[in-house]
């Protein structure tokens, strides 16, 4: 089997305000979501191929991409979504 690569994929955040382009990481992104509680930080699963079976791992960043964090150890986490209180 090849491997789909994801080359050219990742996430970016722009400032509103002025435009100012972030990238937060490089690789396929699988659903992304900002915390609630004001901190605009970023919560998004991150795989390194196109393929549905490849490991995909959540990670938490700041909006200008320090502070990048991996959540647990699974592989298999996709679309998070950042509640009230907890990342779903």
């Amino acid at each position: 089997m090849i491997p789909f690569l994801a080359s050219g994929s990742g996430l970016v955040v722009i400032d509103t305000q002025t435009g100012e382009v972030t990238s937060i990481a490089e690789g396929v992104i699988s659903g992304a979501s900002f915390a609630q509680d004001g901190s605009d930080r970023l919560v998004f699963a991150l795989s390194h191929s196109l393929s549905l079976s490849a490991p995909s791992s959540l990670f938490v960043s700041a909006p200008h991409g320090g502070g990048l964090t991996r959540l647990g150890s699974d592989a298999h986490s996709l679309n998070p979504v950042w509640g009230p209180r907890f990342i779903a």
